[in-house]
């Protein structure tokens, strides 16, 4: 098919992948052809100068599909990672491509760090006049935050911490839309939600009385106060409003565990699962319910299911790790939270093996593990807060 597309006229290449766009954006590539003829058709078009950012995250997403199903996986991850950085050039920020970008370098280094200093050199060359790039640069950066190569580069060449400078370009964007929604909820992305989000989410009650996210943010204000029996009656209502709303079902899920109910916290999980294609998260929640009553053997095998089909998240792979370290099988439960450990190098999780090296008496590896726990909670410790924002909100309203 491709030697086909390759042979048509040049004048018909552009509406010909303008047409082949949309039926990937909306269907997939899997639908029209193979992954490599799909890299093949979008670097011909990229090579016959029609440029724009949607091609470069078509192919990005190519090359991702390909470094998963074949074994030259690092030679197609960073064709797709270098795909992505090409697409910033259009002044067009795209949080999907980004964010599966972010999480591919998270604690790589090599290759991957020039990558990410190319990375953030570009982002902040993007036109932010847009409010949507000034919401997008602001998560990104929030993002970054977590990452030691991105917060040492960024404050040596940008004079800010990543999270000083994410809380400026709200600020920016707030003084152009005082009264978009997007920008507050991304504010709550960024800060400290515990200390500030009684005042942003009042000011959002204020603002947009009558959107559904408003509604949803509502619920969990009174969920988060402890005020369940009203953050029960409000998430029902946003149910009757969108049956489909999967935040809804997840923490309605949680305010019956919260009372012990667990057939209806069961109910209400599985609701959110079911609207929500399975999402990984809401399915580790349904694990530590089934947890609760006593069902640990089932739990045991829809786990390891996961983890052979590659169906898990990081919470689902904690679940499975603490069961093998309370059954004291602790070089299992080292596998697994290695295993998480690739996904995720967060504290917790070298918290969990340093005890695990501790009790199995491996005194290097306990001494080696300890050191960069402290390291990474000393990093956190000393980060600067995103505050400002909330200041001015508090003034204005």
């Amino acid at each position: 098919m491709v030697l086909f597309l390759f042979s048509i006229n040049k004048k018909l290449l552009k509406p010909l992948v303008s047409i082949l766009i949309i039926i990937n954006l909306y269907f997939g590539i899997p639908y029209l052809f193979a992954w490599k003829d799909s890299v093949s058709l979008y670097e011909y078009t990229l090579n016959n100068n029609y440029k724009n950012h949607v091609v470069y995250r078509l192919l990005a997403k190519s090359y991702n599909h390909l470094a998963s199903e074949t074994k030259e996986y690092k030679k197609y991850e960073m064709k797709s990672l270098n795909n992505i950085i090409e697409s910033i050039n259009y002044n067009i920020l795209d949080i999907e491509s980004f964010n599966m970008f972010l999480n591919k370098i998270k604690n790589k280094k090599g290759r991957y760090n020039d990558l990410l200093i190319t990375f953030i050199d570009r982002l902040f060359k993007v036109n932010d006049n847009t409010i949507d790039n000034m919401k997008y640069i602001s998560i990104i950066l929030a993002d970054l935050a977590s990452n030691k190569v991105a917060i040492d580069y960024i404050k040596d060449n940008y004079k800010k911490h990543p999270l000083e400078i994410a809380n400026d370009y709200l600020n920016d964007a707030m003084k152009k839309d005082s009264k978009n929604l997007e920008l507050y909820i991304a504010y709550l992305k960024i800060a400290d939600y515990a200390k500030i989000r009684r005042a942003v989410i009042k000011t959002i009650e204020k603002l947009f009385p009558d959107n559904q996210r408003t509604q949803l943010l509502k619920c969990y204000d009174a969920y988060n106060m402890e005020d369940y029996d009203n953050a029960i009656k409000e998430l029902k209502k946003n149910i009757e409003f969108s049956p489909s709303t999967s935040e809804s079902y997840d923490m309605l899920s949680n305010i019956y565990l919260e009372k012990n109910d667990f057939p209806n916290a069961k109910k209400y999980i599985k609701l959110a699962l079911a609207s929500s294609n399975n999402n990984a998260t809401y399915k580790a929640k349904y694990y530590n319910i089934l947890l609760k009553q006593g069902k640990k053997k089932l739990v045991i095998r829809k786990l390891l299911n996961d983890v052979a089909l590659k169906t898990y998240n990081i919470d689902i792979l904690n679940i499975l790790a603490d069961i093998y370290k309370d059954k004291k099988l602790y070089k299992k439960a080292l596998e697994i939270y290695k295993l998480a450990l690739k996904e995720d190098k967060s504290i917790e999780l070298y918290d969990s093996v340093t005890d695990i090296y501790k009790k199995l008496n491996y005194k290097h590896l306990y001494e080696k593990y300890k050191r960069i726990t402290l390291r990474a909670k000393n990093r956190i410790k000393n980060a600067p807060k995103a505050s400002g924002l909330i200041n001015v909100i508090i003034n204005r309203y």
